[in-house]
């Protein structure tokens, strides 16, 4: 089958129309409900660390697993368009809706002006890609510059000059310093150099330019591994089953498929048999896909292989080393998975084809309905108000698990001059996890919670408040943070609704 006339040319004004309502559409359904959740843990975290200066970054990242670009990034862009919640996620928006036109020209590169338009709006309207473009977190950038790479890549396929390459290079870098599993891109690097569509000279200057360009970087990363910023990661790899982790990152990519349960886009909530249609739906597109005849077959198949190595890699490693999150670090193939369903719908024709696309619009308007009718995230910013408008600047608040990140967020968004500690201690030190071996240690947790509590009584005077945000997820491993308070502080009733909000207050007990 004979690629397309227009498959690399401009669109027309048809097609430009049709490609401004797909991108309305992504831009309103990411900027639908932007503030309806208060920033979660992670977003907070993301937040905090972006109000450090570009050094600072650096130092707030070495206990963690994150490289540094999108923090660089949501610093600049903060300084533009403010601090706040829905400003912080439109980062994420414009990364979410430019991801679709950059699928768009992919698309259109390879199979032709059908294919792309419906291979941008399944990613217009995919949850997936919505949750993440409504995140502060550096995932739609990620996927934005992952989506870039391939582009790169097709591009250098075509033309090997060395502006390509370098502009090539340059994007797989930012892919790196956006997130780890950038290194990942490299792969269709390699593939296509043996496939002698991108010569070895010129795959060998793009892989070294690339690596040059990450090398300082690498300390930091070596050091990020050794701190076991990552090791939380092998409860999640555990829990998957690790054997399905690849099967279940297909089904999670499915629009109505379910993804897991710290990905809250609304799917846990769906009935069983839309799941079970998005499975079959988007298994038999991506199959048709990937078994088309002609170029359209061949730009398939190299798809396919392209996809399944940047997600099967990854996951083989972990067995040894888990690194695999599904429908999180997965999503580097999201655009890819879609594109290749976009391909094997435009297979089909007359009322296979509308079929096809009836069900597909039947199960995004489902899934969707689900996703925006979501309980919502909502609290902290009550408890920081309530903070700030009774604390004064001496008191202190003790923040247990999981509540920091979040807390100091919306207190210092209200300008609250309040010194903030955590329990364990050392999450402040890694304020992007907890250290679960630490938790099941109960004397090194007693240790820690009596050391903690001294701290606080020797800072804090009979006139302080101690203002305690508890965490209902380490309710055990808080007895003894709450035995040591028992014998240095006295607990007396909160100001305003503070108890209500979850917080407890406590003044100290004078020595003697």
């Amino acid at each position: 089958m004979a690629r397309r006339p227009d498959s690399a040319s401009p669109p027309d004004r048809s097609g430009l129309v049709v490609l401004g309502l797909v991108l309305a559409l992504a831009l309103g359904l990411r900027l639908l409900e932007l503030q309806r959740n208060e920033l979660s843990f992670d977003e907070a975290f993301a937040a905090l660390v972006a109000s450090a200066s570009p050094t600072g970054i650096f130092a707030e990242l070495k206990n963690d697993s994150s490289p540094p670009l999108y923090y660089w990034l949501l610093y600049l862009w903060k300084a533009l368009a403010g601090s706040g919640p829905a400003a912080l996620r439109g980062l994420s928006v414009l990364c979410g809706v430019t991801a679709v036109v950059i699928a768009y020209r992919l698309g259109r590169r390879l199979w032709g002006a059908d294919v792309a338009w419906l291979g941008a709006l399944l990613l217009a309207v995919s949850p997936l890609h919505i949750y993440y473009s409504q995140q502060v977190r550096p995932y739609a950038l990620f996927i934005l510059l992952a989506l870039g790479s391939l582009s790169c890549l097709e591009w250098l396929k075509r033309s090997e000059s060395s502006y390509v390459g370098l502009f090539y290079s340059f994007v797989t870098a930012l892919a790196l310093y956006t997130h780890n599993y950038g290194l990942f891109l490299l792969i269709p690097l390699l593939l296509y150099v043996v496939r002698r569509q991108v010569s070895a000279r010129t795959g060998l200057a793009c892989a070294a330019a690339i690596l040059l360009a990450y090398s300082p970087w690498t300390p930091f990363l070596w050091h990020q591994i050794q701190t076991g910023a990552a090791s939380w990661i092998e409860r999640v790899w555990s829990q998957t089953p690790p054997t399905l982790a690849l099967v279940k990152s297909f089904a999670a990519f499915s629009i109505g498929g379910e993804v897991p349960a710290y990905v809250p886009t609304g799917s846990a909530a769906l009935p069983l048999w839309p799941k079970l249609l998005a499975y079959l739906l988007f298994g038999t597109l991506a199959l048709r896909g990937l078994t088309r005849s002609g170029q359209d077959g061949r730009a398939g198949r190299v798809f396919a292989v392209n996809m399944m190595l940047i997600l099967g890699i990854p996951f083989l490693v972990s067995f040894y080393l888990p690194i695999y999150i599904v429908a999180r670090y997965d999503v580097i193939a999201l655009p890819l998975f879609l594109l290749l369903c976009a391909s094997g719908a435009r297979s089909f024709s007359g009322v296979s084809y509308a079929t096809a696309v009836t069900l597909t619009a039947g199960l995004a308007a489902w899934a969707l309905f689900f996703y925006y009718s979501r309980p919502p995230l909502q609290g902290v910013a009550a408890q920081a108000r309530m903070i700030r408008t009774h604390a004064n600047a001496r008191d202190a608040v003790l923040c247990t698990g999981f509540t920091r990140n979040p807390l100091e967020y919306y207190v210092r968004l209200q300008k609250g001059p309040i010194a903030f500690f955590s329990y364990p201690t050392s999450s402040a030190e890694h304020r992007g996890w907890i250290n679960e071996d630490e938790i099941a240690d109960k004397s090194l947790l007693a240790a820690d919670a009596r050391d903690l509590v001294k701290a606080l009584h020797d800072r804090l005077q009979p006139t302080d408040l101690l203002w305690v945000a508890h965490s209902r997820l380490l309710a055990e491993a808080n007895q003894a943070l709450f035995r040591s308070l028992d014998e240095r502080f006295r607990r007396i009733h909160c100001p305003g609704e503070a108890e209500n909000l979850g917080m407890t207050c406590w003044r100290v007990v004078p020595d003697g």
